[in-house]
């Protein structure tokens, strides 16, 4: 919710204006070697796989641009541990379809890579980051960009706020507590509905059927 392509203006606020017409489907993707930092990582009960370790950041994303998703149907692969540590999952919100791909399966050394596009009747808004290095932290590399799409027009960039989604995160917390305002992104029910989105993932992935909300 923090990163340049929720917090530019246009954005978020960008896609749900219309600017571009109604959105029409979305594509998210994270991909990441297993982390190294934890050993912890390794056992699937207690990271959930890369579904709720990963992927449901791209799936809360989905959430809040389209709301809650009528169905979701997942395959995957399992790690070296037993846990679905690659998941591509399909979502149906209705008139808008999406799908997101996550996985901690990508070899030793990969960078850190994320991606979301929003395809609307009208063109479409596209955010890519790949981390300098295997973890987010390292910073983006060049390449980097996020971009807006018209038919009969140039490519253009939006313009973000500076700062990468931790710092973003930690001065929207710091500005709620001076003002005593309440946060109004990332909420606890929009945490609920995520995890509730990744354990619907993570149940089709186990059955191979389709979960309805």
């Amino acid at each position: 919710r923090f990163w340049p392509v929720c917090r530019c203006r246009p954005g978020y606020e960008f896609v749900k204006s219309g600017a571009l017409g109604r959105p029409l489907s979305a594509t998210a993707k994270r991909l990441s070697a297993r982390p190294t930092w934890g050993d912890w990582f390794a056992n699937p009960e207690w990271t959930g796989g890369a579904v709720l370790d990963l992927q449901v950041h791209d799936l809360d994303m989905l959430n809040w641009l389209f709301g809650t998703p009528e169905t979701v149907y997942a395959r995957g692969q399992k790690g070296m541990f037993g846990g679905w540590d690659h998941a591509l999952t399909l979502l149906d919100y209705g008139e808008v379809k999406a799908y997101a791909e996550g996985t901690t399966l990508m070899p030793e050394g990969y960078p850190f890579t994320m991606a979301l596009a929003v395809l609307c009747e009208k063109g479409s808004v596209e955010y890519s980051f790949r981390a300098g290095g295997t973890g987010v932290e390292t910073g983006p590399a060049s390449g980097t960009s996020l971009m807006v799409y018209e038919a009969g027009k140039e490519p253009r960039p939006l313009t973000s706020v500076p700062g990468d989604g931790y710092e973003n995160q930690v001065a929207a917390f710091i500005e709620c507590v001076r003002t005593g305002r309440t946060p109004d992104r990332a909420t606890a029910e929009e945490g609920r509905l995520a995890v509730q989105t990744a354990l619907a993932a993570r149940q089709s992935l186990e059955t191979g059927e389709v979960v309805r909300f």
